[in-house]
């Protein structure tokens, strides 16, 4: 009697149209714009299909539309397609437009959509850390750190903590450690960087983003826009030019991306021609730190003391106290990036 049953309840269960294999054989193969495409011509025949709506989110969140992709995650949100690709992709998407409690959020329901893997953990960690929520990412990195405490997440978030803590010692020893198991990793080379930056030093930021692996580097947006401005503080108006005109797949900046942009496009034409984006930019994200940051900048270079003294003091609200000085934004003039020893981080 009970296969009588089985047969007929699989019968009457509603079916799930078949995965599209060509799209997300394109999207594998890191063509999402081709994916995005073919997607949407399948949905003109299926326009209810939620796994095809997502794999087109996830499409459209490889090309930075996260404006057109938030919505369609989250109509798939709560159907049987859900996924954990789905909720990482989300949470990108959120993490670049600086909704960094959504992004957490959604990064939670990739843990049990995971069962707790330790790259998803490793996001969490991550955004929670550059959202100053030390709480839920001391939970993470303990997590880890029990599973194992000399792997590459652990590794990565200690040397994370430690750039937190501007301990660039601690941070140092964690990186190469890292390195040794794993040499090419974004994350860390943008810590290091931020560091050099944050010291003084372009040059060395702009000798660790670049190397040997500077093209594939560039086709990572944050990695991409922090080589920039690292070429722009040093004074390169001519590599900075060159990766301000390259065309990117983004249709839209996020803001902290647009702030770096944004500081470009006033060393290499002029303040007056960023005044008003930068304006809008910090009224529309006033707590994002590189928008107060890049808004400060616009200020200086306007001459304006009142205001850049206005956002100075907003500024020291968003980033830890001494931590990422304003003045550094400040390109290095021609007899400052003269050829000299390599500097070392403070031993």
């Amino acid at each position: 009697m009970l296969a009588p049953l089985l047969t007929l309840a699989l019968l009457c269960a509603p079916s799930r149209a078949a995965r599209d294999f060509v799209g997300e054989g394109l999207l594998a193969k890191g063509r999402p714009r081709m994916a995005a495409q073919r997607f949407s011509e399948v949905l003109q025949q299926r326009p209810d299909d939620a796994d095809v709506r997502l794999a087109r989110a996830r499409a459209w969140a490889d090309l930075g539309w996260c404006d057109k992709a938030i919505p369609e995650f989250e109509a798939t949100r709560a159907t049987d397609a859900w996924n954990a690709d789905g909720a990482l992709a989300l949470s990108d998407c959120y993490a670049d437009w600086w909704r960094r409690d959504d992004a957490m959020e959604v990064l939670e329901e990739a843990l049990v959509l995971t069962d707790d893997g330790p790259g998803t953990r490793t996001r969490l960690a991550w955004e929670a850390l550059m959202a100053g929520d030390r709480v839920t990412f001391d939970a993470q990195l303990e997590a880890l750190m029990d599973d194992d405490p000399d792997s590459t997440a652990s590794l990565l978030l200690l040397g994370a903590a430690a750039w937190a803590d501007g301990d660039t010692v601690a941070m140092t020893w964690h990186l190469d450690a890292l390195r040794a198991l794993q040499p090419k990793v974004p994350k860390a080379d943008l810590l290091e960087a931020w560091s050099w930056l944050e010291l003084g030093e372009p040059a060395a930021a702009v000798d660790l983003l670049t190397g040997p692996a500077r093209l594939v580097r560039r086709r990572l947006p944050e990695v991409s826009a922090w080589m920039m401005e690292s070429n722009r503080r040093l004074g390169d108006e001519r590599i900075v030019r060159n990766m301000l005109d390259q065309r990117t797949k983004e249709e839209e900046y996020p803001p902290a991306r647009l702030a770096l942009r944004l500081r470009a496009r006033a060393d290499l034409d002029g303040v007056a021609s960023v005044r008003r984006e930068a304006a809008a930019l910090v009224a529309a994200w006033p707590m994002e730190p590189e928008a107060v940051a890049t808004a400060w900048y616009v200020a200086t270079l306007d001459g304006d003391a009142a205001a850049a003294q206005h956002l100075a003091e907003r500024y020291a609200l968003l980033v830890p106290p001494g931590r990422m000085p304003l003045q550094r934004l400040l390109p290095l003039v021609p007899s400052d990036t003269s050829s000299s020893p390599a500097p070392e981080h403070p031993r």
